[in-house]
Order: C-alpha cells, then structure tokens, then sequence
C-alpha cells in the first residue's frame, strides 16, 4: 500500500511540475502577447499625430493665407482711395 502511495505521489509530483511549465509558458506567451499590444498600440499613436500634423499645418497655412489676402485686399483698397 505504501509503495501504491509513494507512486501517486510521484505521479502528482510530476504532474505539478509539468502544470508549473505550461503556466509559465502561458505566462511567457501573454506577456508576449502584452508587450506587442502595447508597441501596436503605440504605432497607432504615433500615426495617428503623424496625420493631424498635416491638417494642423494646412489650418495654419490657411490661416496664413486668409490673413495675407486681407493685408493685400486692404493695401488694395488704400491705393484706390488715393486715386480719387
């Protein structure tokens, strides 16, 4: 009977360690998995400022423009009060 028991102890020694393996590698493969969720989740990020870049530029140099047109619209407008 101690034999039958030693065995089973055994046996459930070795079952742990091999359930102690497969935990780690899960534990491995999720932190894996965590680290290139988080470098994918940065990518977007960064791509996502990367294209309001070009729409906050193209609103400045618009509001460039418009000021530019107004100043040239206002000189206009001074040079043709002078004429008459």
């Amino acid at each position: 009977m101690a034999e039958w028991a030693e065995l089973d102890i055994m046996e459930l020694m070795e079952e742990e360690k091999k359930a102690e393996k497969i935990v780690e590698e899960a534990r491995r493969r999720a932190e894996e998995i965590v680290k290139q969720a988080e470098e994918e989740a940065k990518r977007i990020v960064e791509e996502a400022e990367k294209s309001k870049e070009p729409e906050e530029y193209k609103k400045v140099e618009y509001e460039k423009l418009l000021k530019e047109l107004k100043r040239v619209e206002e000189d206009h407008q001074k040079r043709l009060d002078r004429l008459k």
